[in-house]
C-alpha cells in the first residue's frame, strides 16, 4: 500500500507506532503552507491504512512538525511548530521555528495538545535574551529528536540543534520544565541532535548531524556523557573518528555522525543495545562502536556499501540504522541507495 501526501511541499518526516495507531510528522518545505502538523492513521487493516485526524498547526510561522516520538499509547512528544508561537529570529527554513510539544493521544480521533517548552529567548516575546549560537552554520535553536523512556517515564531527552540539548521534566505534561541545558559541547558546529540514555551504565550518547558536504562543518561526531546527576552531566569521551577521514572528507557529500539505533521501548523487534553503538555516518557507512568502557569507546566494525551510480555526490549517504531482535541491521542512503541489510559478524556481542 502507498499513500500520497497532499502537496509536493509536504514531507512525511518520523513514524511513531503504538499498537495500531500511526503518528506521522508533516512537514511543509516553507512557512504558512497547508496541512501542516501531525497526522494520525488506523492501520488496522495495514491493506487500506485510513487516516482518521489531524493535529493542525498551519500558521505564518508554522512548518509543522519535523519528528515524533510515539512510545506511549497515550502520549506522542513532537517537535512541531505550534500555534501562537512568533520566532524570535525567523529565516525560512533556518528558522528558530518549531518547539517541544506534547500531545495527548488517548482518543486517536481528537489528538490535542497537552503541553510546550522551548529555550527560552527563542519566542519573540520572551524577556529572557536570545542563547548564543555556537554554530557558523546557522541550524536553528529548535528541537529535533524527542526520546522519553520508561526508566524515567517523566523525563524528556531532547537535541537542540545548534542550542545544545536539553533534559526536560515532564511529570506535568502541562508545564514541562528544564532540568539541564547544555550547550558548549558542539565545538562551534552545532546540530545536537539525539540523546540516547543507556541507564545500567549511567551514560548518555550524544549525536551529531553532518549537514555539509565535503567536511565543512567538521567536526561532527558523537559523545558519551555521565548522568549520574541529571543536573551536572559531564562528557566522558568523544567516540573515535575513521582514521581515513581525511580520504572521506575528499569522496563527496557528507561525512560525520547522525542517526543511531535509538533502543526504542515498546518494541519488541528493535534490539536494545547497551554495550554498543549502531550508527549512520553518511559517506562514512555503517559503524559500531563499543562502549563496553564508556571512557574508552572503541571502533569493532565498520562496512561502506559502493556508492549508488545514480547518486550525485559519487558517494553512500548512510542515513539511518536499526537493528531487530535477530541482531540484523538495516540502513538506508539518503539519496539513490535505497536500503541495505547487514549482518555483524565480530567477536564482541551485539548488544
Amino acid at each position: 500500500t502507498q499513500t500520497k501526501v497532499e502537496a509536493k511541499f509536504v514531507r512525511c518526516n518520523s513514524l511513531g507506532l503504538q499498537g495500531t495507531t500511526l503518528a506521522v510528522a508533516h512537514q511543509t518545505a516553507k512557512q504558512g503552507q497547508p496541512y501542516a502538523g501531525l497526522d494520525v492513521w488506523d492501520v488496522s487493516d495495514y491493506r487500506h491504512p485510513k487516516m482518521i485526524s489531524r493535529l493542525d498547526v498551519t500558521g505564518k510561522y508554522s512548518r509543522g512538525s519535523h519528528y515524533v516520538t510515539f512510545t506511549d499509547p497515550h502520549w506522542a512528544y513532537v517537535t512541531m511548530s505550534a500555534p501562537g508561537f512568533v520566532p524570535r529570529y525567523n529565516s525560512g527554513s533556518m528558522a528558530d521555528d518549531q518547539i517541544f510539544m506534547i500531545v495527548d493521544m488517548s482518543d486517536p480521533l481528537h489528538p490535542k495538545e497537552a503541553g510546550r517548552w522551548w529555550l527560552p529567548g527563542t519566542e519573540a516575546s520572551d524577556k529572557e535574551p536570545a542563547p548564543p549560537r555556537v554554530s557558523t552554520f546557522n541550524n536553528g535553536l529548535r528541537p529535533h529528536t524527542p526520546t522519553v523512556f520508561p526508566e524515567m517515564p517523566n523525563v524528556a531527552w531532547v537535541g537542540y540543534i545548534d542550542g545544545g540539548w536539553v533534559i526536560l521534566d515532564i511529570s506535568d505534561k502541562a508545564h514541562p520544565k528544564l532540568i539541564t541545558h547544555m550547550s558548549f559541547i558542539s565545538m562551534d558546529h552545532g546540530f545536537a541532535h539525539t540523546l540516547l540514555p543507556i541507564f545500567d551504565k549511567h551514560i548518555m550518547i550524544q549525536t551529531e548531524e553532518a549537514v555539509a558536504d565535503n567536511c565543512k562543518d567538521w567536526p561532527k561526531r558523537n559523545w558519551i556523557w555521565d548522568i549520574h546527576d541529571l543536573k551536572h552531566p559531564y562528557p566522558l569521551a568523544i567516540f573515535p573518528t575513521p582514521p581515513n577521514k581525511d580520504e572521506l572528507c575528499k569522496m563527496g557529500g557528507r561525512f560525520g555522525s547522525h542517526n543511531i539505533n535509538q533502543n526504542r521501548p515498546n518494541s519488541p523487534w528493535e534490539r536494545k543495545l547497551d554495550n554498543t553503538v549502531v550508527g549512520a555516518y553518511f559517506n562514512a557507512g555503517v559503524r559500531i562502536v563499543s562502549i563496553r568502557n564508556p571512557a574508552n569507546p572503541v571502533e569493532i566494525a565498520y562496512l561502506i556499501p559502493a556508492p549508488p551510480p545514480a547518486n550525485a555526490t559519487h558517494a553512500i549517504e548512510i542515513n539511518d540504522v536499526l537493528v531487530d531482535d535477530r541482531g540484523v541491521i538495516y540502513a538506508n542512503d539518503r539519496l539513490e541507495g535505497g536500503l541495505y541489510v547487514l549482518k555483524y559478524t565480530g567477536k564482541e556481542p551485539l548488544n
